[in-house]
């Protein structure tokens, strides 16, 4: 590989080091910078998703015996797709509920769409940024 570059640069009569600074100052920074975003995304997506689980608990915890019945994994199935688990056996209606319980649910719904929404810009900008990086790359070598 590294003699396909070489031969390239001769090529272009251009050496390594006039080849490398082609490219736009601090280049490398940008590049160790979206490094440890993209890591640091990748770390973050389990802790959304612990921190999904942890809430959907709290309300599980605080409803009666119909929602202890069910079960956590249950319960958290129907709470993130009530579509789908209407149709199934054991559905807990949320419009049985005491008017408390509703809207304790309402409140944790609406903070895991606001946590969602933020989770899905922020991973559009890291993998925008990517592909920013990568076209600059190819632009400039």
């Amino acid at each position: 590989m590294k003699k396909i570059a070489r031969a390239q640069t001769q090529q272009a009569g251009l050496s390594p080091k006039k080849r490398l600074s082609r490219l736009p100052p601090g280049m490398g920074m940008l590049s160790e910078t979206y490094r440890m975003l993209f890591l640091g995304t990748a770390a973050a997506l389990p802790l959304y998703v612990i921190f999904v689980y942890w809430k959907i608990y709290q309300v599980y915890r605080s409803l009666d015996d119909r929602a202890r019945r069910l079960g956590f994994l249950w319960y958290s199935f129907q709470f993130q797709v009530p579509m789908l688990a209407k149709g199934m056996n054991e559905y807990l209606d949320p419009g049985q509920l005491p008017e408390d319980a509703r809207a304790q649910i309402d409140n944790v719904k609406r903070q895991l769409r606001f946590v969602r929404t933020i989770i899905v810009l922020w991973v559009f900008l890291v993998l925008g940024f990517g592909a920013a990086m990568a076209f600059i790359r190819k632009y400039y070598s």
